[in-house]
């Protein structure tokens, strides 16, 4: 095998009960969208069991839907018009932020004499998608009190910045908002991961994304490992250089190991990447392949060896954060990068 994504379902369900201690009262509803980032959106959505989940987009809803029949399912992205009969049919409630909007969601439902389930979407300071916390709301309100077929059972906003007194300012604008639209017997929620450590900003529920998977807060265990095989060894002598435009040159003897994943695989192709063989770390050099990459060995290192890109091995550990600081990016790109090598679930 090229090599595989392995991922541990106990380690997201204790984040999920880490969380869920944390936030006591309050409910935690699972973001798997992006395929969970990267770690399995069905598997994970089984596993977890939870009320509510949320996701970027229709079609991920509706894989969703497939295996969590009970559950609510939240598109917290915006939805097109073509989407509202997928999403009535399947009870996948949606995300609004106009009146012009829920009217045409309520005469899509009327049509085909069904409901449609919608939160309302506040733009506190993210400044992405929302009905703006300082104007009036009455628009929408009416056009939702006036509907038969739209209902309202849920608003949200989004923190932008994990600060606690920034994520204050936006949790008091949103509760502002809602008490002004007299909005009231429906779920409030907000996000993000690293917010959840204060207990102030616990609403009716909160969002935790990248915090199943075992990052944003202390204390959670990294679900995701990848790994992959050394494929070929070679001896390169000082001055010779490795891979396309022979972006890496030897300045002494050097074992270099080519390993079975490359850019296709998710394997960042910018340098400066680092893997695990032998439990130690190995810098990578040269630049990535489509399939294949490589990284500086010795001579303890043999064709078939187990290679780390995220993960343990021995006593040693590379996690996403630690990839995603090395490449001037964040772990959300890393984990979701992952791609063409096969998912295994412990």
């Amino acid at each position: 095998m090229r090599g595989e994504k392995i991922v541990s379902l106990d380690a997201i369900s204790g984040n999920y009960d880490s969380i869920k201690k944390a936030v006591g009262a309050a409910e935690v509803i699972g973001v798997i969208k992006a395929d969970a980032y990267g770690h399995g959106g069905a598997e994970v959505a089984k596993r977890l069991g939870l009320k509510r989940y949320a996701v970027a987009t229709v079609s991920e809803a509706l894989e969703i839907r497939e295996v969590m029949p009970s559950s609510e399912i939240l598109v917290l992205g915006k939805t097109f018009s073509d989407e509202y009969e997928a999403c009535v049919k399947n009870r996948i409630s949606l995300t609004v932020d106009s009146e012009s909007e829920v009217l045409k969601l309520c005469k899509a439902a009327k049509d085909m004499h069904g409901s449609a389930y919608v939160h309302l979407a506040i733009n506190t300071g993210m400044n992405r998608i929302g009905a703006k916390y300082d104007k009036p709301l009455n628009k929408f309100v009416n056009a939702i009190n006036e509907s038969k077929n739209v209902v309202l059972s849920g608003a949200f906003t989004h923190f932008y910045r994990a600060e606690e007194d920034a994520c204050l300012m936006q949790s008091n604008r949103f509760l502002s908002a809602l008490t002004e639209a007299k909005i009231t017997g429906v779920i409030k929620h907000a996000a993000a991961t690293s917010a959840i450590k204060y207990e102030r900003l616990h609403m009716d529920a909160v969002r935790p994304g990248i915090g199943l998977y075992g990052y944003g807060l202390n204390g959670l265990t990294p679900a995701m490992t990848v790994k992959c095989k050394v494929v070929a060894i070679n001896r390169v002598a000082a001055g010779e250089t490795v891979g396309y435009d022979g972006k890496f040159k030897a300045k002494r003897n050097e074992y270099v190991a080519t390993l079975s994943l490359g850019y296709a695989d998710g394997i960042k192709r910018r340098c400066g990447g680092v893997v695990l063989i032998g439990g130690k770390k190995r810098n990578m050099v040269g630049n990535v392949c489509m399939d294949t990459s490589f990284a500086l060995a010795d001579e303890k290192v043999k064709i078939g060896d187990e290679v780390v890109f995220i993960g343990r091995q021995k006593n040693a550990e590379i996690t996403a954060e630690e990839l995603a600081k090395r490449y001037g990016t964040i772990a959300y790109d890393v984990l979701t990068g992952f791609k063409r090598i096969k998912t295994v679930y412990l």
